[in-house]
């Protein structure tokens, strides 16, 4: 019988929840170990409805039996709690972004080495059923040429949590929240690839929030392929589909609607040369996720999305962020020698 990975998630928010969810799914791989919360009477709430252990405290749960932390909380504190998880020598899966920059992804990346365990990104698109099902047409369109990655969804003063505000704890707002999604997608969709430079502008059209709440990125590849990705939090109805393009056809997908009770998973569209295919929408992200952490973990390898899988992701951010101050495209062969 295959070891269970005991879990706890850290921070039970709404995508807290979604990952627990997922843990609970996946009775087979994974044990629901406990929920760390520092307010009591939520924890208490939590692991009371889950049948687990409620940890007020991350040092309290770090001297358990716990093997793996998921950590789903505000932006600013991904870094320094993955770091305790990591040098306490368990596995972390880190909500996106991994870090709020390249330094903390850098950091995250060096100190799971030196501790033999995992840091995985919780980049949840990738973890679709329907997208995975659609990047295999990849060959049947020779592609892409082209890519259009389009993320634009709504949040208020009062639908944000108050951290989104500051700039500080959100690490620049859109690019972080949705770049961390839509590059990475646009990296695993050219898989193989190099991207050589980027091109980026940004607005805070709301004026809502200290960071930018919408962002235009500019990709080029090394054999020629250009992406686009547009991100906005301040656009209704949500609109989140991607078109890629190919010399013999196209893919395109969209999200249709979210799961009941999972937040950040959606029913999911695919059209091959504007045929729709049959897809699957289960299981859904967040299972397909924590799944991948526990096999992980149980066959010594490093997930899909590693933490040094995903370096590059938060390479274009980074470089991306600098774009939008100057206004000008960045080598970002340049931007990495200089970095170094």
């Amino acid at each position: 019988m295959t070891k269970k990975v005991k879990v706890a998630v850290v921070g039970v928010g709404r995508v807290g929840i979604s990952h627990i969810e997922g843990v609970l799914k996946s009775p087979d791989l994974l044990e629901l170990a406990g929920v760390v919360e520092l307010n009591k009477a939520l924890a208490d709430s939590v692991a009371k409805k889950y049948n687990t252990i409620a940890y007020y405290s991350l040092t309290k749960a770090l001297t358990s039996n716990v093997d793996a932390f998921i950590v789903c909380l505000p932006h600013h504190l991904h870094y320094p709690v993955g770091k305790q998880v990591l040098e306490a020598g368990k596995h972390v899966l880190i909500e996106k972004p991994l870090g709020i920059n390249l330094e903390e992804v850098e950091s995250l990346n060096l100190i799971a080495q030196q501790n033999n365990v995992i840091v995985m990104s919780a980049q949840s698109r990738r973890y679709f059923k329907a997208i995975q099902q659609a990047r295999e047409y990849l060959p049947v369109i020779d592609g892409p040429t082209n890519l259009l990655y389009n993320f634009a969804c709504i949040f208020t003063r009062d639908s944000a949590p108050p951290w989104w505000r500051e700039e500080s704890k959100s690490g620049g707002l859109v690019l972080g929240m949705l770049g961390s999604h839509s590059i990475d997608m646009t990296l695993w969709m050219n898989e193989g690839k190099k991207p050589v430079r980027v091109y980026c502008e940004t607005r805070n059209i709301t004026e809502v929030f200290e960071g930018d709440d919408a962002a235009t990125v500019v990709i080029t590849f090394d054999d020629g392929t250009i992406a686009t990705n547009y991100l906005s939090i301040c656009n209704a109805p949500i609109k989140h589909e991607c078109l890629i393009e190919g010399k013999k056809g196209s893919i395109f997908f969209e999200h249709v609607g979210d799961h009941e009770g999972v937040v950040g998973a959606a029913s999911t569209n695919v059209y091959i040369n504007g045929e729709r295919i049959e897809t699957d929408d289960e299981p859904d992200c967040f299972t397909n996720q924590v799944r991948e952490l526990a096999s992980s973990i149980i066959e010594a390898r490093q997930p899909l999305t590693s933490g040094s899988n995903v370096y590059n992701t938060y390479v274009l951010i980074e470089a991306a962020k600098e774009s939008a101050k100057s206004h000008i495209a960045i080598d970002i062969n340049e931007f990495i020698k200089l970095r170094n």
